[in-house]
């Protein structure tokens, strides 16, 4: 009798989880590529991005379990063994509507499929351990200190210990109970091609509920093949969060301006300020990769937008045929992206001396890219992290060595509203 094949939703997860924790692999990469591999209807697709999203979330949570339930170290285990058993405990523990019969017998099956048979009786022990004792692991006992934040929420007791000193232990707890939700996507009405009226109506089966802070932006109802809701291909419609979209709108961006988007990629603000622009001015796209630049000039030409021409270029090298030639540069700059680890969960279990080398790279772009604004231009600062180091106190640092700018507006996003990324934004005025 031929043996039952697990889901090809838990062998997507299984194989994305192994590639971002072993091989630095970006999950949203991998969601794209694991969805394409098996062919994943909707259903499957959006399950199988739930197990995956879900297990990096949650994933010193389920370790906890493996340990307890298997009396052994995560770290001894084979890898695809390991990323089995967190992809079935975040399962058992965290969907409740998903048979936890189906979980383990697709757990075992999942070891023989990746050539692991002789660790089928191990895996198959662990869960039905778990399924006998659930309330074998206790929840930590409540209390203000980083490492229950680091129990609770599977982040880093040093990553913890930094929100609570500078945000505060409320909002540092608000902000990793936000993280771990399911990210939601955002559309965009393109307004150079259809009224927020008619796109509302075209999507009105798939638009949830409507930005507070942004401007004809709308929540998705579910997850899903963007590509394959109406409009999408006449170009009615981008995807951009709230809170990035704001770096366009919090600026004094008008028609026939000259921009400078100078760390462009994916090219969400390059977008927004042209439809801002109506399509009147010139906005020059760069980054350092070409692939991410291909795929910029493909999404303007869908949108219908030709003011966006891009070129390759290091944001941190001096251009002098740039100097003081904008009327506002963006510099949205390499960061540690821990404003999106509800999408990239990944993100937060970077080393913490990678993200301390960060500041010295984004104050030498910043340093640069303020040469290219004209005088009584602007420099729109941003990041999609919530650290001060990347933040508030790297732009009151850049604005004490250079006293031709001014600050004329800042906002932190947290994740805690219900529709934002944590993002930051500065707007720096450059002196006539």
């Amino acid at each position: 009798m031929k043996e039952k094949l697990p889901s090809h939703a838990r062998i997507a997860a299984v194989s994305a989880l192994n590639s971002c924790l072993y091989k630095n692999a970006f999950s949203q990469s991998e969601i794209e590529k694991n969805i394409a591999k098996y062919t994943l209807a909707p259903n499957d697709a959006s399950l199988f991005t739930r197990i995956f999203l879900g297990t990096l979330q949650n994933l010193y949570v389920c370790d906890r379990h493996i340990k307890a339930y298997s009396d052994r170290s995560t770290d001894s285990l084979d890898n695809t063994v390991r990323s089995i058993l967190e992809t079935a405990f975040y399962q058992l523990l965290f969907l409740d509507k998903v048979p936890a019969r189906a979980v383990v017998n697709d757990a075992v099956s999942l070891a023989g499929y990746f050539r692991l048979k002789s660790s089928s009786g191990f895996v198959n022990a662990v869960l039905r351990s778990f399924l006998r004792e659930p309330e074998k692991v206790s929840i930590p006992m409540r209390e203000e200190t980083a490492r229950f934040l680091s129990g609770q929420y599977s982040a880093p007791v040093w990553l913890c210990d930094r929100l609570i000193n500078e945000r505060g232990f409320e909002t540092a707890e608000a902000f990793l109970k936000a993280s771990q939700d399911e990210p939601d996507i955002f559309v965009n009405a393109n307004t150079l091609k259809v009224s927020s009226e008619d796109f509302e109506k075209e999507l009105s089966g798939y638009l949830g509920d409507r930005s507070e802070y942004a401007e004809n932006c709308w929540k998705l109802k579910a997850s899903g093949n963007i590509r394959k809701l109406p409009g999408y291909e006449e170009g009615h419609f981008y995807v951009q969060n709230p809170s990035a979209k704001a770096v366009s709108h919090l600026a004094d961006i008008k028609p026939g301006d000259s921009i400078l988007d100078a760390c462009a990629a994916p090219g969400g603000k390059s977008v927004t300020s042209a439809i801002k622009m109506r399509n009147s001015g010139k906005i020059l796209s760069c980054d350092i990769s070409e692939t991410k630049l291909r795929r910029i000039e493909e999404n303007a030409s869908r949108l219908g937008i030709d003011i966006i021409e891009t070129r390759c270029m290091d944001a941190s090298v001096f251009c002098p045929e740039f100097y003081e030639s904008f009327d506002t540069v963006i510099a949205d700059v390499p960061c540690s992206g821990l404003g999106v680890i509800k999408s990239r969960p990944e993100i937060k279990y970077k080393k913490e001396e990678e993200i301390a080398a960060l500041p010295a790279i984004q104050k030498r772009i910043a340093l640069n890219l303020k040469k290219y604004v004209r005088a009584g231009g602007q420099l729109l600062y941003s990041t999609c992290t919530v650290l001060k180091s990347e933040n508030e106190d790297l732009v009151r640092n850049l604005l004490e060595e250079s006293p031709e700018l001014t600050l004329e507006n800042e906002m932190l996003f947290l994740p805690t509203d219900g529709e934002s990324d944590g993002f930051y934004i500065a707007v720096l005025r450059k002196g006539k």
